[in-house]
């Protein structure tokens, strides 16, 4: 595969505890997923999609004989995308985020296009009943805290790197991520909540991007969010990235960092010594060494209303 997030060939499912709900499975791209991240999830490869007699699952069987297969590269990608997203009606949302080189896509959507939801069920799963705990690789300690209080301890230990989504990872030389410390901030319950108030709404800076766009769908004035979560990047990266990361994630060519502006958004922060504090998001320091703890998104003035426009850029 590509290793940077972009073909969708190694898409898997993840199947996690989710805080204050229960267990879910997403479609996440398996090249850059940190191991550690994972631990007390189950995690399903092509391989565990067929039946107990070994022969292949209904989707695999239509997109074979369908010919939506030729050089196979993408098949196993197209296949778990699809078990994951489960949109007969929508087939071309389902497999945003995986390329096929070969077909066209047409044989692909047609192979899928044909499926029942009948189809799209997979063996009962078996869900893991281990927790999060500390893990070590040959260069760091890597741990999983499940309260903001043991994230604490953790930043007070000495240099340390925040991981969540880790989506942006493939840009990071191996060797240039030196803290022996890494903390996975997936399980702390305080950072994957969103609440909605009267005069704004304050999303956990751990909440995934595909739930922010699900929360926000019923509220008018957030518009412009939702419909720049659906063209960002795809599923299986909105399955993956947190609202945190889109804020801390430093690409010059972010889809939110627009809306942050425009919206007047705030952070909320913690910084190394622990101490709280709510800030306008323009103010974020460049080196900010803390944790984010959630993004306020206020609600405009009556009479607003949102509109939001995604350009490609044209040849000179």
């Amino acid at each position: 595969g590509c290793g940077e997030s972009g073909c969708g060939s190694c898409t898997v499912h993840v199947t996690r505890k989710k805080p204050k709900s229960d267990w879910a499975t997403y479609a996440v791209y398996s090249c850059n997923v940190k191991v550690w991240t994972l631990h007390g999830c189950k995690v399903t490869t092509i391989e565990g999609v067929g039946k107990p007699d070994a022969s292949i699952h209904p989707v695999q069987e239509k997109l074979y004989k369908n010919h939506g297969v030729q050089c196979g590269f993408c098949s196993p990608g197209m296949v778990m995308s699809m078990l994951a997203e489960k949109d007969i009606e929508d087939v071309g949302k389902c497999i945003q985020g995986n390329l096929c080189r070969c077909t066209g896509y047409r044989a692909i959507v047609e192979s899928f296009q044909s499926l029942t939801q009948e189809h799209l069920l997979l063996a009962d799963e078996i869900i893991p009943n281990n927790i999060a705990a500390p893990f070590k690789d040959s260069k760091s300690l890597c741990y999983a805290p499940t309260t903001l209080e043991e994230a604490r301890d953790l930043i007070k230990q000495g240099d340390h790197e925040f991981v969540h989504g880790g989506t942006g990872y493939y840009q990071i030389k191996s060797e240039a991520s030196k803290t022996k410390i890494k903390i996975y901030l997936g399980l702390i319950e305080e950072l994957n909540a969103i609440s909605i108030h009267d005069d704004k709404i304050v999303i956990g800076a751990g909440v995934k991007l595909s739930d922010v766009g699900k929360a926000l769908e019923a509220i008018p004035f957030c518009k412009p969010f939702v419909d720049a979560l659906g063209t960002l990047a795809s599923p299986q990266i909105r399955n993956q990235a947190s609202m945190g990361g889109a804020v801390m994630w430093p690409h010059p060519a972010s889809d939110l960092w627009p809306l942050f502006l425009v919206f007047g958004c705030k952070v909320v922060l913690m910084d190394e010594e622990t101490e709280t504090k709510e800030i306008n998001i323009e103010a974020l320091p460049d080196e900010f060494r803390g944790l984010l703890l959630g993004v306020i998104i206020p609600k405009p003035e009556a009479g607003y209303e949102g509109i939001d426009r995604k350009s490609t850029r044209l040849n000179s």
